[in-house]
């Protein structure tokens, strides 16, 4: 992959060709200096009617493929606060009165404005507009109304395939949070890989494999995403020394677990937000009996997503061996406490995102 100078020639934002992992950055709001617009732009606010201008920017800057998911984003994070827009949405306006850019001052949808945390949300410049200095005056501006709004402290969510957004959020003071670093550990590893920035000096850089595919093609199998390494216990086996069937449903939730932290959507956190996913249905297939001892690798990836229904896939190998021992599929829905069907390409669009690319590039293979 070469140097930082040629990597940025490789790969553009939003490439899809990078491997999707969900990371998280944050800063303090104090010592914001905002930087001025070139000339011939202007700030401008939100006024009623601007929630078409807000989704061309964020298709033209391949946020969202269609208008309908564009639809989705707005229904979900804007709609109900619409009014609170006017002082918390930004666009960047060109010569000729057209909105170019958009960012806003906001909040955590999930757990409510705390008065304190903002979150910098949906910073898009129109695709023709990018490279000309817009970004950086954007979010200052942003920044400094979150500042103005009495937040003191500003978080942002983005993913390894916006890097050259992440490089621009490291150049005005953002680093990873601590959480970030945990559960996204890959991903920072290729934002350092992709941007060569000097915040991320301490972390290592993921390989040009790792870049491409993830960890699951690069590693050796034990902690990869995609890749879960089980020893065999003894009190999993029965009366005639092997597996008992049951247990390989017992590795395939330990599989599916680790695969959710290394995509950035630990289980956990997505209970503490109310988001429960029981199993529908599984299916296994038996090939070869496994005992006591052996090492078992548990290849894990979504095959299939339509917003409602997840199927997942598993295929178990003893470590070093080419024949599997196992395939297997589960399948699961996403509800909320009370049981109710949760509409993920509405409330989660970013779990949605992430797994529909998974699946894509595993299709690839």
């Amino acid at each position: 992959m070469g140097t930082v100078a040629e990597t940025l020639q490789m790969f553009d934002n939003h490439d899809e060709r990078i491997w999707y992992q969900a990371v998280r950055m944050e800063r303090p709001l104090t010592d914001i200096r905002e930087i001025p617009l070139p000339e011939g732009y202007a700030f401008r606010n939100y006024v009623p009617g601007d929630r078409d201008v807000w989704i061309g920017i964020e298709l033209s800057a391949r946020e969202f493929r269609t208008r309908e998911e564009g639809l989705d984003a707005w229904n979900r994070y804007f709609a109900a606060e619409e009014e609170s827009l006017r002082e918390r949405m930004f666009f960047v306006t060109d010569r000729h009165g057209q909105c170019v850019a958009t960012a806003s001052a906001y909040f955590d949808i999930e757990k409510g404005d705390d008065g304190h945390t903002g979150w910098l949300h949906w910073v898009a410049v129109r695709r023709a507009s990018q490279g000309l200095g817009l970004a950086k005056p954007l979010v200052t501006r942003v920044l400094a109304r979150m500042r103005e709004l009495g937040y003191e402290n500003a978080v942002v969510p983005t993913q390894t395939t916006t890097w050259l957004a992440c490089k621009l959020y490291m150049d005005l003071g953002f680093r990873p949070t601590e959480e970030s670093l945990k559960t996204a550990e890959a991903g920072w590893r290729i934002i350092r890989r992709l941007t060569g920035h000097p915040a991320l000096e301490g972390i290592e850089c993921a390989s040009e494999e790792e870049v491409l595919n993830g960890p699951q093609k690069a590693g050796t199998g034990d902690g990869d995403n995609g890749v879960t390494l089980h020893r065999v216990q003894y009190y999993e086996t029965d009366m005639m020394g092997i597996v008992h069937h049951a247990n390989y449903l017992h590795w395939m939730e330990e599989a599916r677990i680790q695969f959710m932290d290394a995509m950035g959507f630990p289980y956990a956190d997505m209970e503490k937000k109310g988001v429960v996913s029981p199993v529908r249905a599984v299916s296994c297939r038996y090939m070869e009996a496994c005992t006591f001892s052996d090492e078992i690798e548990i290849r894990t990836w979504p095959e299939a997503f339509n917003g409602v229904v997840l199927t997942m896939r598993y295929e178990m190998r003893r470590r070093g061996q080419e024949n599997p021992v196992c395939t297997a599929t589960s399948e699961h829905v996403f509800l909320n406490r009370s049981g109710g069907f949760i509409r993920m390409k509405r409330d989660m669009p970013e779990f949605v995102t992430a797994m529909e690319k998974a699946i894509r590039e595993h299709e690839k293979k």
